[in-house]
């Protein structure tokens, strides 16, 4: 990895220059500021993209990394332009709600502070802003942000934000399946998720915008649950034989599916679904198995009905199941991971990662004495909602 790039999300250079900002006889490098600008927006998305990707986020995420703005300008630009305007004295929240409120109308104090706080937070998640005691100032990219060009400020504002670790885990996963952003939000009841979901949805706009800018293919991000017709999924509990594999598929339980792989004919059929109804065609090789559980949300949800193909053959990435003799573990669905040893004389180091989707579940490593198997790779999902 490019390691412009890594010196990017750890904010070596910037982390350097807000610091020096501080001293009164600090003179601000602006020429320096604007070249370390237009190296980053210079470099294409897609190796911020991939890096996001790689770099799996496991630091769990807390309220106050959701943001919660009504206008996006005047969490960025606004903000920028106030401080500017004032020669960078340092504002508090209040101070700034009530520079950004422009209707004339009076409100109270906590209005004016709870609209200022919202917003310089909102401004800091583009590296714009920096906070000392309770006054908020400028960094060195909130100095340049007001002097650049439109164009130029959603080129940066894009990469910025892909720093905090909310927009980070959700990209991570937006490049693998679609995500509904407020699975992201633990601890929050749902009348507050819907209103972070609406301020949220400013923020991934800008993000949306430049991959399709810059062509960066990326799953669907979605802000609430969608509204589906009602698909008339059938299940029975026997089918006749020319049926079988034609139009319906054979539904184990997780532990019997693992059981059919070794052809034992002592496992039952708990039922048959009809996947035609699903858009797939039925082969011998394919099976359908319940989900259990909330580890692999939101690509999988407790009842679920989950269909695979038969393998024994890792996919590095790929949605598996697998069994093992591992007691925590012996038959799972999880986003599968081969990581080798480099020496062959020490293959019993192998490990197998099996990586919740889930960010409140960690990883389970698996050794070589686990015995872990591949039974089936994952084709589709039927959500409980379209089971019929």
């Amino acid at each position: 990895m490019d390691k412009q790039i890594e010196a990017f999300f750890d904010k070596d250079y910037e982390s350097t220059v807000n610091e020096a900002m501080f001293d009164f006889d600090y003179s601000f490098p602006e020429e320096e500021v604007e070249n370390y600008v237009l190296s980053i927006v210079a470099t294409p998305y897609s190796q911020f993209i991939d890096y996001v990707a790689s770099r799996y986020c496991v630091k769990p995420i807390v309220p106050s990394e959701i943001p919660q703005i009504s206008n996006y300008n005047a969490a960025t630009l606004g903000i920028c332009n106030i401080l500017n305007d004032y020669n960078d004295p340092g504002m508090d929240c209040a101070q700034l709600g009530v520079q950004l409120f422009t209707d004339g109308k009076e409100r109270k104090d906590g209005a004016y502070f709870k609209f200022g706080e919202n917003h310089v937070k909102g401004a800091s998640f583009h590296g714009l802003t920096q906070c000392s005691g309770k006054k908020w100032f400028l960094t060195c990219l909130g100095r340049i942000y007001p002097k650049i060009d439109a164009e130029m400020r959603q080129y940066l504002s894009a990469r910025t934000l892909l720093r905090n670790p909310f927009f980070h885990i959700v990209l991570a996963e937006a490049t693998k399946h679609d995500v509904n952003i407020r699975f992201f939000m633990p601890g929050l009841s749902e009348s507050t998720q819907k209103r972070r979901s609406s301020s949220c949805m400013h923020f991934f706009n800008v993000i949306l915008k430049q991959c399709e800018i810059e062509k960066v293919p990326m799953h669907r991000i979605f802000f609430e649950p969608e509204s589906k017709p009602e698909q008339k999924l059938v299940i029975k509990l026997d089918v006749g034989k020319s049926s079988q594999f034609k139009s319906y598929l054979p539904l184990y339980s997780i532990r019997a599916a693992c059981g059919a792989f070794n052809h034992d004919d002592t496992n039952e059929i708990e039922g048959w679904v009809n996947v035609k109804k699903c858009n797939i065609t039925p082969t011998k090789d394919m099976f359908v198995v319940h989900a259990e559980g909330s580890s692999m949300e939101p690509l999988i949800h407790d009842g679920d009905l989950c269909i695979f193909s038969y393998t024994n053959a890792y996919e590095n990435g790929a949605i598996m199941l697998i069994e093992s003799n591992n007691l925590f573990c012996q038959h799972v669905i999880k986003e599968f991971h081969y990581k080798p040893t480099l020496f062959q004389e020490y293959a019993e180091d192998n490990n197998v990662i099996l990586h919740s989707l889930n960010p409140k579940f960690q990883d389970i490593v698996l050794s070589a004495t686990d015995n872990p198997r591949i039974v089936g790779k994952l084709i589709k999902v039927i959500h409980a909602h379209e089971q019929f």
